[in-house]
């Protein structure tokens, strides 16, 4: 007769109070290792007995909970990219296990996309504070034949590479969605390999290669960007031009470009790359689910209107899921 093991005393039951953030707790989410817990201005990471001692060396192994953030589910790229997407996989037949594996993938983009804002905001903030500097000093500093302490981003240059980095990771990780939904063979790391792969095993007309069809350009410009600052020996450039004078003499804020375009406000043009990327993540899952339930499910995409938007916990988008009829069946009166 096989004799059972008797519970060790990590096994019990028990409660969780985290009394650090500012109010109640708003959602958990596990990425299996771990389970984060979400206020609105904070993030807590749980490790669990198991997460701490697999082996179960320890009888009385404890839970862990530690704050790994000062950001939580009021932050916008938190909400609109990780945590809706959390509450659209409910409304889909996806297994944990799936469900583990594409949470995980977003989190990766949840992790470049709020770093990308990190910079963006700093590089904005130090273009904003020259400009309030040479309007207060007047336009005499611009003048004479010589022009000394001629006002520079500090860094500008290593704080563009480390942009366009974490915007090429989160690109990657966009792209990592589609296998783990649609159930392909192989992971792209950019747009336009994803976007092969879905003519050829999806269809070239079907809504997910579409939508990856409108925005592959717009990704492509943002890995070139990057991958000629990494390998500058190619045909394409990356130019980064700092503060700096036009021929009539007034003062131009910083901007950059590929080579072959048009030069963009940096500051801008990263906050609206942002806003790019986050928009995309979010749709194209909303299009791999609605792809993929085609068959069971009828879906219905509510935007949430600005003035309607939890601050909160801003999500854009929610799913509202009916089920299909039976073919060939007629609905019942």
């Amino acid at each position: 007769m096989r004799r059972l093991t008797p519970p060790m005393p990590r096994d019990a039951g028990g409660t969780i109070t985290i009394n650090d953030g500012t109010g109640p707790i708003r959602t958990m989410l596990s990425t299996g290792d771990l389970l984060f817990v979400y206020k609105a201005d904070k993030t807590f990471k749980v490790e669990t007995p198991e997460t701490i001692d697999p082996k179960r060396t320890n009888p009385s192994a404890p839970f862990v909970v530690s704050a790994v953030e000062n950001i939580g589910c009021s932050h916008w790229i938190v909400a609109r990219v990780l945590l809706q997407g959390y509450e659209m996989l409910n409304s889909c037949s996806v297994s944990q296990e799936e469900k583990t594996a594409i949470c995980k993938q977003l989190y990766k983009c949840r992790e470049s996309l709020v770093r990308c804002e990190s910079v963006a905001v700093r590089v904005a903030a130090r273009v904003d504070a020259i400009e309030k500097l040479v309007q207060q000093a007047g336009e005499n500093v611009l003048r004479g034949r010589v022009l000394t302490n001629f006002p520079q981003v500090e860094n500008l240059e290593l704080d563009c590479t480390t942009f366009l980095s974490e915007a090429n990771r989160a690109i990657k990780a966009i792209s990592g969605l589609p296998r783990l939904l649609l159930r392909l063979e192989k992971t792209d790391n950019n747009f336009d390999h994803l976007l092969n792969r879905l003519k050829h095993k999806v269809g070239a007309n079907e809504t997910p290669t579409r939508f990856i069809e409108s925005v592959a350009p717009n990704a492509r410009r943002l890995v070139d960007m990057r991958n000629s600052l990494e390998h500058p020996e190619g045909k394409k450039k990356t130019l980064i031009k700092n503060f700096h004078l036009a021929p009539d003499g007034k003062m131009c804020t910083p901007i950059w470009s590929l080579s072959c375009d048009s030069p963009a406000p940096i500051g801008e043009d990263m906050h609206r790359a942002i806003e790019f990327l986050v928009s995309t993540a979010e749709k194209l899952l909303i299009e791999l689910i609605v792809f993929r339930e085609r068959d069971r499910f009828e879906y219905v995409v509510q935007e949430i209107v600005s003035e309607q938007i939890d601050q909160s916990f801003p999500i854009k988008y929610k799913l509202m899921v009916y089920f299909k009829p039976p073919k060939n069946k007629p609905l019942s009166r």
